[in-house]
């Protein structure tokens, strides 16, 4: 997801809502697949590597946050990194460290007062791990973020990165929620269930009112309310937000509380353009009727098949 600074925000009286781009946009096309190629090319290089290629993509763009956001995203979620270390980096460090204070102190050009340099180190700490000098050399802070190498990538396309861009920008809204309401009606009785289930898996303090028939009312405690003051259940709540475009029909009302103490409304529907990136739960609610779905698909009848909504009394 994006940090609250990569969040770019428009008001409009009393709403507020985020800049999302124009998925169909050339310019950002061709920038989403830039960024695309630029990790794709990083592949078994360190993240320090990564980043100042990205740096230099940037240059003087005007648009650096979308940008920025856009690269997050491809780091946070399309790449691995691993520490490449043939030995833990730790154990390095420390047998490095405790022959260098030892013969302290480690010079570069050796003399006949201290003989020691740097490089005899390295040699005897490769001789005992039975790996190079330049293994030592390049496995001492090999854990350290910025000298991660990137394992795997899985390349997105430019549309579904620039579709999930815009989901994070409206999940970055609701780190300042203080109240969440949603209506969620007509909808498949599993499409309810599945809701309820994201609803409970993330925490939520949540009501729920309503039936099958007639759609449910939810409210959801947010991060800024006197209940859940925290950075933690900011992030589970837009966590939760790509589970919610999952539904069919739906809309959501989420008071903001920004930073200056004002009080705005940030509301989306199911007309709002947002495509979740969860996967989808099966639409069948049993084995039975996934089986009788199949069969029925296969016979040659003129009758169709359709999901009904309403639930039938068979009382």
């Amino acid at each position: 997801m994006l940090t609250s600074d990569l969040l770019l925000t428009r008001s409009r009286g009393p709403y507020i809502e985020p800049r999302y781009v124009d998925v169909e946009d050339p310019a950002l096309i061709d920038l989403a697949q830039a960024l695309i190629d630029i990790h794709a090319a990083h592949q078994g290089k360190t993240r320090r590597e990564l980043q100042h290629a990205l740096h230099l993509l940037a240059g003087d763009r005007t648009d650096y946050r979308i940008q920025r956001g856009l690269a997050k995203l491809l780091c946070d979620h399309y790449c691995e990194f691993q520490v490449a270390s043939p030995q833990p980096p730790e154990e390095l460090r420390h047998a490095v460290f405790t022959l260098a204070r030892a013969h302290h102190p480690v010079v570069r050009e050796p003399s006949l007062i201290y003989p020691v340099k740097r490089e005899d180190l390295l040699e005897q700490v490769a001789l005992k791990h039975q790996i190079s000098s330049e293994d030592v050399l390049a496995g001492l802070y090999a854990d350290l973020p910025e000298n991660h190498q990137l394992a795997t990538f899985a390349a997105p396309s430019p549309n579904e990165l620039l579709l999930r861009y815009n989901v994070a920008l409206a999940q970055a809204m609701l780190y300042r929620c203080e109240v969440l309401r949603l209506s969620v009606y007509r909808n498949l009785p599993v499409r309810y269930k599945q809701l309820f289930k994201f609803i409970k898996f993330y925490r939520l303090i949540h009501t729920i009112e309503g039936d099958v028939d007639a759609g449910y009312e939810i409210g959801l405690d947010g991060p800024v309310s006197m209940f859940r003051h925290s950075q933690k259940y900011g992030l589970q709540m837009a966590i939760f937000l790509p589970a919610l475009l999952l539904c069919t029909r739906w809309s959501m009302q989420a008071d903001i509380v920004r930073k200056d103490g004002r009080r705005q409304q940030f509301v989306l529907d199911d007309q709002s353009g947002l495509v979740s990136h969860y996967k989808d739960q099966t639409l069948y609610d049993s084995l039975l009727e996934e089986t009788f779905a199949a069969r029925f698909t296969k016979a040659k009848t003129q009758w169709q098949l359709e999901r009904e909504s309403e639930v039938v009394n068979l009382k």
